[in-house]
């Protein structure tokens, strides 16, 4: 896209130059989604996990018409929703070293993006909780 001239900047700093990349990816997971849900309706929680990355993706998409939202962040919170969901429903306490990983690994990487100063804190915080929320909701519907 860089190449074809639809992108300013190879690491996509602007929040205008987003639109496409992010709408292409929200087709993508759309299609993927529905491929599980139609393929390996078995497990259902391979599919709710794509809803809910699905999910994440359209709203990050949907707000960053009006201000720039944290991809990076939506995604750690979307991993943590589901390690912890996996922790509470499954009720393995062997995954809780994972989960305490998981959370560290997402604080740092929300502390690389405001070292990197491409976000500022409440973009950062907004991004965790849409993953956070969206994964939890998506996922509690299992059963």
């Amino acid at each position: 896209m860089y190449k074809l001239g639809l992108v300013q900047k190879l690491n996509i700093e602007d929040r205008t130059d987003r639109f496409l990349p992010q709408i292409i990816s929200c087709l993508i997971y759309s299609f993927v989604t529905w491929f599980f849900y139609s393929k390996v309706s078995q497990v259902p929680t391979l599919y709710l996990v794509m809803a809910s990355m699905t999910l994440c993706m359209v709203i990050v998409t949907v707000t960053n018409f009006f201000w720039k939202i944290s991809a990076h962040s939506t995604a750690m919170g979307g991993l943590v929703s589901f390690v912890l969901f996996c922790t509470y429903f499954y009720s393995e306490e062997t995954l809780f070293p994972f989960l305490g990983f998981t959370i560290l690994s997402a604080g740092l990487v929300m502390c690389s993006r405001l070292y990197l100063q491409v976000h500022t804190l409440a973009q950062v915080c907004a991004g965790f909780m849409v993953g956070l929320i969206a994964g939890l909701g998506v996922l509690s519907n299992i059963f």
